[in-house]
């Protein structure tokens, strides 16, 4: 089992902002040699899918039961934002290493701390 614990509720942040908090982890697969977390932005919604990993860090031999303060510093772009055919959102993903099930904590990055909400204007082409 893997949980991150992030400091800030709700997970909202601004540019530059930390995104700080707590990963720990019990009962990893046996032949866990690390453990990855990762943060990342991806696109949902119509066409082709996007992923870029922006920041991670790596735990070397996690052992079974552990736990591990991490601290990013949030990136300026692209911001969190949802339209009517595609989104983008912002996510930590902790990966044991070979394989495994990993984690996913969802989290917004923008001004302000807020989702841009993208929507089409009355008698815009």
């Amino acid at each position: 089992m893997i949980a991150i614990q992030l400091d800030q509720k709700p997970p909202h942040y601004a540019p530059g902002e930390e995104i700080t908090g707590e990963l720990s982890w019990s009962e990893l697969p046996v032949d866990c040699t690390s453990l990855e977390l990762r943060l990342f932005w991806y696109t949902n919604g119509k066409g082709d899918r996007d992923l870029e990993v922006v920041a991670s860090c790596r735990l070397e031999r996690p052992g079974p039961i552990g736990r591990q303060r991490f601290a990013f510093s949030s990136p300026g772009a692209p911001y969190s934002f949802s339209g009517k055919l595609i989104s983008l959102s912002w996510g930590l993903e902790a990966v044991p290493l070979p394989g495994g099930d990993s984690l996913l904590v969802e989290l917004v990055l923008g001004p302000s701390g807020e989702e841009v909400q993208i929507s089409r204007q009355q008698g815009a082409d």
